[in-house]
């Protein structure tokens, strides 16, 4: 994130911190508010659900970015790890205005030519989910059943530096 203000040394809030703070609460609390209002349907429209995950990232996004600068002294995220706070907050907050800008083409529906295009990308992207899905389920099956397999052994590095055959024993339980 730009801030043509900031300096590396010093940590400051500004106006349209502020301002977009006030945003993406309210947004967010928008949502909350129309879920208990309409209840399951207002998980019908894909855009609907689209705009919740969408601001619940920027919340979260928003909430560990904050918290991880904190605990900074200064705002020079750079030297930090990946799964720093403040580094998976930014990037949560980056995701999160990447799909802000994809809501542009809800406006494309209403158009002739570019409104079944749109149609076809959500209907694309349901699919997309659905498949993730699937694999996500394989995937955690085949993590299961090899950590099963394997957990019970650990390599044997006691034969010396330049033996290169593996050895594996049985660790002991206790």
């Amino acid at each position: 994130m730009y801030d043509p203000k900031d300096t590396v040394e010093l940590s400051v809030l500004w106006s349209y911190d502020i301002i977009t703070i006030i945003f993406v609460v309210s947004y967010f609390f928008e949502d909350i508010i129309d879920i208990f209002r309409r209840k399951w349907t207002s998980f019908s429209s894909f855009w609907s659900f689209y705009s919740l995950i969408n601001h619940s990232l920027f919340m979260l996004g928003g909430l560990l970015s904050a918290y991880g600068f904190w605990q900074l002294k200064d705002s020079n995220r750079a030297i930090l790890s990946g799964n720093n706070p403040v580094n998976v907050g930014s990037t949560f907050v980056s995701m999160a205005a990447s799909m802000a800008f994809f809501r542009i083409c809800r406006w494309f529906l209403l158009q002739r030519t570019l409104g079944p295009v749109v149609v076809c990308i959500i209907k694309v992207l349901r699919d997309a989910f659905h498949i993730f899905l699937l694999f996500l389920i394989i995937f955690v099956s085949f993590a299961v059943g090899t950590f099963s397999m394997f957990k019970t052994f650990k390599l044997n590095t006691d034969s010396g530096p330049h033996d290169n055959s593996f050895q594996m024993e049985k660790e002991q339980s206790l």
